[in-house]
């Protein structure tokens, strides 16, 4: 009994090991396991009609219709007045308050400005006096240039003649009355003293009275004596002429002479030059009192327009207020107000229309073929978001206004525009430039261009797949309209086949 069941046991182990012999034998190299990945089908879109549209969004800002730019903008001139730079506030308007037109919206301190005014008119005063002036003096000065070269021709011509008149003349004649005269007092004094020793022989051989004889020689010795004294002074005043008179007297005549030439060579040549000069001076002293008459004139306008008022009706915003886009204003203390400095030529105040008309729109460049005049759609504002505005596309700038951004402006429907809406506010504005309700859309995946064309990938039936050309239309960025090429219930390929295969061969092990 034993012995059979040990049999039996076996047997049962014989019967395993050749089934396990035979499934080993099955797995042979011949054999390999199913490729799930060839197998599997791959990823389509399956092509149906549906509702399609782009939609498009940007952001903007109310603003009006009409605002004015409010800047203190002195005249140009060569000479800057002082009181212009830089400005002092002395009154101006608060931001946010309702004005009228002609109210007065910031006003400047005027002190330095109206001393510039006060000297430059002293200064005008005083031009227009030499001008005066010199508009007396030219005449005569044009009437006296030629009597005064005639004058000076006619001392050359007298310097000269009295200098050759003494050469020839006078200098020999002055020497030989010097001599002559010294001659004639020698004479006197011979005489004299002759006729006192004759008077004296003849009182001895006559009967007169003692006192009689002492008083006739008295007389003639004293003659004698003056008649001596006179001959010296003459022998004196003759060496004075012949040894400094007369050279002198030459000397000087030359030097007249020298004088009178170089006068005239003055006269012919400066004369008509100084009077060309008095003319231009003249003329320059006009055109700079024409330029301190338009000075004078440009300061007072600046001075007037240091007080500056509203255009019109509106609202006040300190700063600049373009496009919606509000810049606080600019000055040195970084708040306008009483007391504050101030630039010229910088925008300090802006009156805007009290209710917003229109939105301005910054605009992707990628978008803003999407925009067309007249396209309607709606706007959300975050300070009202309960409302929404009626919108529609007024007009799109024809070229960018920033990298990459176009500029756009929205009016808002009459209806929209209240007084809630105020000029400077946020708002979101969205657009349906395009809808369509059954259209062929597909991803942007699907379609590849090749030589030139859009092509997609079909999944046949069989399992194969075939390349078609497609006429594409819009596109929102992720899904792209059909036009023709594809049916309803096609299938396409997500993925390109090109592209799968080589995925697979770049993963694969070599």
């Amino acid at each position: 009994m034993k012995y059979v069941k040990w049999a039996a046991c076996l047997v049962v182990l014989a019967l395993c090991g050749g089934a396990v012999f035979n499934q080993e034998t099955v797995k042979g190299p011949k054999d390999k396991k199913p490729d799930k990945e060839a197998d599997a089908k791959p990823a389509t879109h399956k092509v149906a009609k549906k509702p399609f549209k782009i939609e498009l969004s940007a952001s903007g800002m109310l603003s009006a219709d009409e605002n004015a730019e409010i800047s203190y903008r002195p005249q140009p001139m060569l000479r800057p007045a002082e009181g212009q730079n830089p400005l002092t506030v002395k009154q101006v308007a608060a931001h946010g308050s309702k004005v009228k037109k002609g109210d007065v919206l910031i006003a400047f301190e005027t002190t330095k400005m109206s001393e510039v005014i006060h000297n430059a008119e002293m200064e005008q005063k005083a031009l227009a006096a030499s001008i005066k002036l010199t508009e007396e003096e030219l005449p005569i000065h044009e009437k006296t240039v030629p009597l005064e070269l005639a004058a000076a021709e006619f001392a050359k011509k007298q310097a000269d003649e009295e200098l050759k008149y003494f050469l020839d003349i006078g200098k020999a004649q002055t020497e030989k009355d010097a001599n002559l005269m010294v001659k004639y007092m020698k004479f006197y004094v011979e005489y004299a003293e002759e006729e006192l020793v004759q008077l004296k022989k003849m009182y001895k051989a006559n009967d007169l009275t003692e006192e009689t004889e002492r008083m006739i020689l008295r007389r003639a010795q004293h003659y004698v004596e003056q008649m001596q004294a006179y001959y010296q002074s003459t022998v004196l005043r003759r060496d004075y002429v012949l040894k400094f008179a007369l050279p002198n007297r030459e000397k000087a005549l030359k030097e007249d002479q020298a004088k009178s030439t170089l006068l005239l060579e003055k006269a012919r040549k400066t004369s008509t030059p100084w009077l060309v000069q008095k003319q231009a001076a003249l003329a320059r002293m006009r055109h700079e009192y024409a330029a301190d008459v338009d000075r004078l004139a440009k300061l007072r306008k600046d001075l007037a327009a240091m007080t500056l008022t509203a255009p019109m009706d509106g609202v006040v915003y300190h700063g600049r207020f373009h496009q919606g886009s509000w810049t606080v204003a600019e000055s040195a203390d970084g708040k306008l107000m009483p007391g504050a400095t101030a630039q010229p030529d910088k925008v300090l105040l802006t009156v805007v229309k009290p209710r917003a008309t229109e939105v301005h729109l910054s605009i992707d460049e990628k978008e803003v073929h999407l925009l067309k005049a007249d396209l309607k759609g709606t706007a959300k504002l975050p300070a009202r978001p309960d409302r929404k505005l009626a919108v529609r596309v007024a007009s799109v700038s024809a070229a960018p206004t920033a990298p990459g951004k176009f500029a756009g402006v929205v009016q808002l429907d009459a209806g929209a525009a209240d007084a809630d809406l105020v000029p400077g506010l946020a708002c979101n504005v969205k657009f349906v430039p395009y809808a369509k309700k059954d259209a062929i859309v597909v991803p942007i995946k699907c379609i590849e261009e090749e030589d030139g064309k859009d092509v997609v990938h079909v999944l046949l039936p069989n399992g194969k797949h075939e390349t078609r050309t497609v006429t594409v239309g819009k596109s929102d960025g992720t899904h792209t309209e059909i036009l023709a090429g594809l049916r309803e219930n096609e299938e396409v390929l997500l993925e390109s086949p090109s592209a799968k295969t080589a995925s697979k061969e770049k993963g694969a092990t070599p």
